[in-house]
């Protein structure tokens, strides 16, 4: 049976999460103005832990990647800051 897991993301360029492989991202969010990206995703907690890529991109940044994995969109500090996630996908050989 699958679970709703929360996962905390760092602000910067590239970060390496780990999370049961196979999960869902369903959300990101600053919920209640923690200052720092949340993320939830669907998971099944028995299947083995892997490396999943993770892209923070501030509005204004170069950006090249693809729309597809967009996950989506977090805003800071009363709209300061706003950063834009994106999911690379699952690791190779990452367990």
């Amino acid at each position: 049976m699958n679970s709703i897991w929360r996962f905390t993301v760092p602000v910067q360029d590239v970060v390496e999460m780990r999370m049961p492989e196979g999960a869902e991202i369903l959300s990101v969010k600053d919920p209640h103005g923690w200052g720092g990206i949340r993320l939830w995703a669907a998971v099944d907690p028995e299947a083995p832990v892997v490396s999943r890529i993770l892209y923070v991109v501030g509005t204004g940044h170069p950006c090249d990647l693809k729309p597809e994995f967009f996950i989506g969109t977090v805003e800071q500090n009363g709209g300061a800051l706003i950063w834009h996630v994106y999911d690379g996908g699952e690791l190779p050989d990452s367990a």
